[in-house]
């Protein structure tokens, strides 16, 4: 991962909010626990030309009959590396919580 200028993250939340909760059916709760298992102190960075990202190396059970890996998408910016948490991502999800 790049040095960035800020340790901290900053996660403003909307389109996770947009893509997890209403478009997917999750709760705000699972996002948190999707947000927890992302940023382990155990995952791995996956970095990329467009994309920059952490990836949990235990499988989570969601609660929804799946085991997941969850990801966390990162945008940093070039000039004053900072991380914004974009979004997450429960790898492996096939069973969708109920709308």
């Amino acid at each position: 991962m790049p040095l960035l200028e800020d340790p901290g993250i900053v996660f403003i939340g909307s389109h996770a909010y947009r893509s997890r909760v209403l478009r997917d059916g999750y709760a705000i709760d699972d996002m948190v626990l999707q947000i927890e298992a992302a940023l382990a102190v155990t995952s791995i960075w996956k970095g990329a030309t467009h994309m920059t990202a952490l990836r949990s190396t235990i499988g989570r059970n969601d609660g929804y009959g799946n085991e997941v890996l969850d990801e966390a998408i990162f945008e940093l910016t070039a000039r004053k590396p900072k991380a914004e948490l974009y979004s997450i991502i429960p790898k492996g999800d096939r069973n969708k919580p109920k709308k």
